[in-house]
């Protein structure tokens, strides 16, 4: 089961007080405009490569994100492919194959990431959004302090996404 961010909603600004798994953080504001463009680029995604995907054939899409924590980096590099199945009433479905890498920079510990996963989704044509999606995604993540100490922690996630556009 999932958390969600807790806050507030305005004509003009989201104000986000609580974000999940996290205690205690101060009020962030961000412009209600401003939030939306950030989610419709988030969940925008030409899985057309512009029209030229045809049944059976695949996309990839490679999501870079690098975290800064103090003077260090997390970087993180999601690759998604999709898979066309079948197109039926202006709705695509695609299986996904993902795969995930992630370091730091951190000089006391070496951190590193991987996992694999698969899953399928929807896909709407005319607003080029993925209106349902579910996957599963293993990673394995190891910290290591020193020669003769390490930390593995794997974890599975099933995330079921959906999108209602009006």
């Amino acid at each position: 089961v999932g958390e969600s961010l807790k806050g507030t909603y305005t004509k003009d600004k989201v104000s986000i007080t609580e974000l999940p798994d996290v205690s205690r953080i101060e009020e962030i504001e961000i412009a209600s405009e401003d939030f939306m463009n950030f989610m419709s680029d988030a969940f925008s995604l030409d899985l057309f490569d512009k029209g030229k995907l045809s049944v059976g054939e695949s996309v990839t899409i490679i999501t870079p994100l690098n975290v800064p924590i103090g003077p260090y980096q997390f970087t993180i590099d999601l690759e998604n492919t999709y898979t066309l199945l079948k197109i039926k009433s202006k709705k695509a479905e695609f299986t996904i194959v993902s795969k995930v890498e992630m370091s730091s920079d951190f000089p006391e510990v070496k951190f590193e990431a991987i996992g694999d996963g698969s899953g399928k989704c929807s896909y709407d044509f005319k607003n080029k959004r993925i209106i349902s999606r579910t996957t599963e995604l293993a990673i394995a993540m190891t910290a290591k302090f020193s020669e003769d100490a390490e930390m593995t922690i794997i974890q599975k996630a099933t995330t079921l996404e959906t999108t209602k556009i009006k």
